[in-house]
């Protein structure tokens, strides 16, 4: 995990969810998500900071709207947690944010060459349940 030696380097990079939510805006715009770089930017936003606090940070600083894009690269990094404390004052439930069925399709099908119907798991991680969305099982988050 990164030190950071000033205010400056800590700030910049929190500030490295503009690029995630830039290409989830262009997600919305032309259904495009360069679905690798996006995966690349969450993990690297996991090396810099400690599971709870990038955690909040991401959904602290990328918008609502966009949640549901955030938690498919969570569940692909493995670190989708059940509740995420203290966001703007509240608490958010992860489990009930529901996943974007095209966008779900888009990143499948960027990643693997496949569509939902012909894959559900990826690295033992759950992308399609037919009773709902899958949650990371991991009760200490």
């Amino acid at each position: 995990m990164k030190e950071h030696t000033t205010t400056r380097e800590f700030q910049q990079d929190v500030n490295k969810t503009k690029y995630i939510n830039r290409h989830f805006n262009n997600y919305r715009k032309k259904g495009e998500l360069k679905s690798r770089l996006l995966l690349n930017h969450v993990i690297m936003y996991f090396n810099v900071f400690r599971l709870e606090a990038a955690q909040r940070l991401l959904f602290f600083k990328i918008p609502p709207d966009n949640w549901s894009l955030l938690k498919i690269f969570l569940l692909l990094a493995n670190r989708c947690p059940r509740k995420v404390l203290g966001v703007n004052g509240q608490n958010i439930n992860v489990g009930n944010i529901q996943i974007e069925d095209n966008a779900k399709e888009v990143v499948l099908r960027e990643l693997y060459g496949t569509d939902d119907r012909g894959f559900q798991y990826s690295n033992g991680i759950l992308l399609h349940q037919e009773d709902g969305d899958a949650v990371r099982e991991d009760e200490s988050i």
